[in-house]
């Protein structure tokens, strides 16, 4: 299988992005850099939403190179997930105390009420909660029929129950791509006017993108892309990525930010990275090379992508365990204090994260894999972070 280590780079930028984005809000770290700045390191969500494109891509590329059976596929893609997202929640549950003295008694909170209200929520539905935890399908519930459903107890595992909504149906989603059918059509067509409905309806509000729907179209960006490289690509192909393209800027206010151009240009610029990297018969240019090392294919970040999905994951509880532990150990809150807490937090989250991936990550891996070896009957060799 081609390797991606471009890829594996920008997974390591827009991981320490989001967590950039919650060290500015716990912290009010804002005023110590130009407005510009902290308006770009607060829209953390552009990063989620290169990572749904990422996700698009990558699980592209398994699916058309391994031609797993679905219940093979989906069973590695469990693994993959799954025993990460229990421990992180455990240790969300574990530093809960702490919860509202960080992300709500703080002058430093724009919204303090929300952190409020989800505590608020968690208390009274805790079953519910759990339950929609339990089995990913938190982020399918609106959240103005279940208060803060998407993102109870471990916030940025929203994004983890979009991610399986996704490993769901993607099988299918690629059927519909490239073996276009009447039945496809009609399922496409279904598919758009569902996002269509519930990204510009108001019968159902979702704070994040955590319905499929809705964050279809960063998705569909990854698997056309993945597509474009392999030359599989037909016009219903192009149909659903223009449909998609319309979708996603509409639904990210294209007309009044430059969020959903900036996001199609960082992924553009990493994929032609990716792309110069798999062509054996290509000669990289000095220039490309050097401009490479220092954004994208450097050892380090390679590996801190590969263990970004522990970083995304692990941060918020490591930060809310520095921040409510130090503040009532040292009795301190002020600005300086606060800050070089959630600083001294950044050594222990990437050491956490390196951890949580060679001991939960790639055991969980390995034995999704042994369940596909003990099925297929032969042993296959492959990276273990796809």
């Amino acid at each position: 299988m081609q390797r991606f280590s471009a890829i594996d780079g920008l997974r390591f930028w827009m991981a320490w992005w989001v967590i950039a984005d919650h060290i500015f809000l716990a912290t009010g770290a804002r005023r110590y850099v130009s407005p510009q700045v902290a308006d770009f390191i607060e829209h953390g969500n552009w990063a989620v939403q290169l990572f749904m494109i990422i996700s698009g891509f990558v699980i592209t590329h398994v699916i058309l190179s391994r031609k797993d059976t679905y219940q093979t596929y989906i069973i590695q893609r469990f693994f993959r997930l799954y025993p990460l997202y229990v421990v992180a929640m455990i240790a969300a549950i574990s530093v809960r105390d702490w919860d509202a003295s960080v992300w709500a008694d703080s002058s430093y909170i724009a919204d303090p009420l929300r952190a409020i209200n989800r505590i608020a929520s968690e208390n009274t539905y805790p079953m519910l909660h759990a339950i929609l935890h339990v089995t990913m399908f938190h982020g399918v519930v609106p959240d103005d029929r279940l208060a803060y459903a998407s993102s109870a107890f471990l916030p940025p595992a929203w994004s983890l129950s979009v991610e399986w909504q996704f490993y769901l149906v993607a099988p299918l989603l690629l059927r519909v791509l490239i073996k276009p059918s009447p039945l496809g059509w009609f399922l496409a067509a279904l598919g758009i006017a569902t996002s269509l409905v519930t990204t510009f309806g108001s019968y159902a509000w979702w704070q994040y993108l955590s319905f499929l729907p809705q964050a279809l179209p960063y998705f569909i960006i990854g698997v056309v892309s993945q597509l474009a490289i392999r030359r599989q690509l037909s016009i219903s192909v192009i149909i659903i990525l223009l449909v998609a393209l319309f979708i996603g800027g509409f639904s990210t206010n294209i007309y009044h930010s430059s969020g959903f151009l900036l996001v199609l240009t960082i992924w553009i610029f990493y994929l032609v990275l990716s792309l110069y990297e798999n062509n054996s018969h290509f000669r990289w240019h000095r220039s490309v090379i050097v401009v490479s090392k220092l954004v994208a294919t450097h050892r380090l970040y390679i590996y801190l992508g590969k263990i970004s999905y522990s970083s995304y994951l692990i941060h918020v509880p490591i930060l809310t365990l520095f921040l409510g532990f130090g503040r009532a150990v040292t009795g301190s809150s002020d600005d300086i204090a606060t800050l070089s807490l959630a600083i001294a937090s950044i050594p222990t989250i990437i050491a956490a994260s390196a951890l949580f991936y060679h001991f939960v990550e790639v055991p969980g891996i390995r034995l999704g894999r042994a369940i596909y070896r003990q099925r297929n009957g032969y042993e296959e060799r492959r990276p273990l972070h796809v």
